[in-house]
């Protein structure tokens, strides 16, 4: 049985309303939340502080290392999709989540999943039910709302809709800030924040792993990308060539070594 999280948010492509919902898959949910609070303890947090996208905050840089950290947390202890729809509808656009969740449960090969979901996800309960009594496959357990304020698992929805909106929205052009990162036995690096995140998220999403051989003395970089688009990350509605291309690039990530 899978137990599916799912937040949104809402974004804007070339001047078209677009809906974005985030959807965590937790692999070990008490753990996630042990070292939830660990993190806040850390830097000095409230335990009951909603961690999410727009963290509030005084000092921007305790800010930054929390989300900083959250989303390498979110990266660790979930499996991650995106669902991308077209317009203000939330009713089509949450249908259009719940089945990629279907499509994932059944590649997975799971009956039952538990799906919860933040307030205001969706705004008539008779569309989203019928949606879900039309599966014949795929049994749905459990459908609850939640309040973020209290669900660990739908904070970290909220975040990687957060992190993912500001991915794409680089993506279609709109500046990046530089971050400077380090890594052990190399000297300090910038890159564009949402390269960063794109290498962070690169072992949580779902998508088609590359077929390489394992025992391969060599092998092309561009053989061990996988492929999210149209598995993790999903775009529902008419969309240019070019705004194809921009949720593409960040829709392929990289599992090589990154020294």
């Amino acid at each position: 049985m899978l137990d599916f999280y799912l937040d949104e948010t809402h974004l804007r492509i070339n001047a078209r309303p677009v809906l974005l919902y985030g959807i965590v898959i937790p692999i070990n949910l008490e753990r996630v939340i042990q070292n939830l609070l660990d993190l806040k303890r850390r830097h000095g947090l409230e335990d009951s502080l909603e961690i999410k996208w727009a963290l509030q905050h005084s000092d921007p840089r305790i800010k930054a290392q929390v989300k900083e950290e959250v989303i390498e947390l979110l990266a660790r202890e979930f499996r991650c999709m995106v669902s991308i729809s077209e317009g203000t509808d939330k009713d089509i656009a949450f249908v259009n989540a719940l089945r990629q969740i279907h499509g994932y449960a059944t590649r997975e090969g799971n009956r039952c999943v538990n799906i919860f979901y933040d307030q205001g996800a969706f705004t008539k309960p008779s569309r989203i039910y019928a949606e879900l009594d039309s599966w014949t496959d795929i049994r749905c357990t459990t459908f609850g709302c939640l309040d973020s304020e209290y669900s660990v698992p739908i904070q970290f929805a909220d975040m990687l809709a957060g992190t993912f909106r500001y991915m794409l929205q680089a993506s279609l052009g709109r500046p990046s800030v530089t971050v400077t990162v380090h890594d052990e036995g190399l000297t300090d690096i910038e890159m564009p924040l949402n390269q960063f995140f794109q290498v962070i998220l690169r072992y949580s999403m779902i998508g088609e792993h590359p077929n390489i051989d394992p025992n391969a003395n060599d092998f092309d970089p561009a053989d061990i990308v996988m492929e999210c688009l149209g598995t993790g990350i999903v775009l529902n509605g008419s969309f240019s060539e070019d705004e194809i291309e921009a949720v593409k690039q960040i829709s392929s990530f990289y599992l090589g070594c990154m020294h």
